[in-house]
Parts: C-alpha cells; structure tokens; sequence
C-alpha cells in the first residue's frame, strides 16, 4: 500500500483545520452546554466541511474529550508553575 508524503507546510495545514474545528466546538460548548451543541454547528462556526470535521474528529464526544484532555493539561502545568514558585515546602504542602 502506498503511503502519502506529507510537507510540512501540509502538515500545518491540517493542524490549523483541526484547531479551527476544535476551538469552535470550546466556543460553542462554553455558550450553549454540551448537549446543545451539535456537529453542523461546530462545522459551521469553524466555516468548515463536515467531512473535514470528520477526518479529524469522530463524533462531538471526541472534541470533548481532547478538551477535558487540554483543559486537564493547562490546569496540571498552572498547578506545577504555582507550586514551584513557592519558596518554602510549608507554603507548597498547604
């Protein structure tokens, strides 16, 4: 089976089109609640495809989930950094 090459100016590509899906469906999951939210709408707001929506993601559950990754990430480094800048291992404990 032939494999594709990728350049990397295609890879950015892909990137951005998979962070504009995914920074839309954030926007609209802070707006109107998971629930509500539904794929043509992601799709819309990032002025995408709903093929390209799928290529990158399986259903809205999987938008979520990396958002819960995400989110989980930025906390866990906020708590890293904050600890760290703390001087005294009283001060990091409580």
């Amino acid at each position: 089976m032939a494999q594709y090459k990728t350049s990397k100016k295609m890879a950015k590509r892909k990137l951005e089109r998979s962070r504009r899906f995914f920074d839309s469906a954030i926007a609209l999951f802070g707006q109107f609640g998971y629930h509500a939210v539904t794929v043509p709408m992601i799709v819309a707001k990032a002025e995408g495809s709903t093929g390209a929506f799928y290529l990158y993601f399986h259903n809205k559950e999987d938008v979520y989930a990396e958002a819960l990754r995400e989110i989980g990430a930025r906390l866990a480094t906020a708590l890293t950094t904050a600890i760290a800048c703390q001087t005294e291992v009283a001060a990091q404990m409580g």
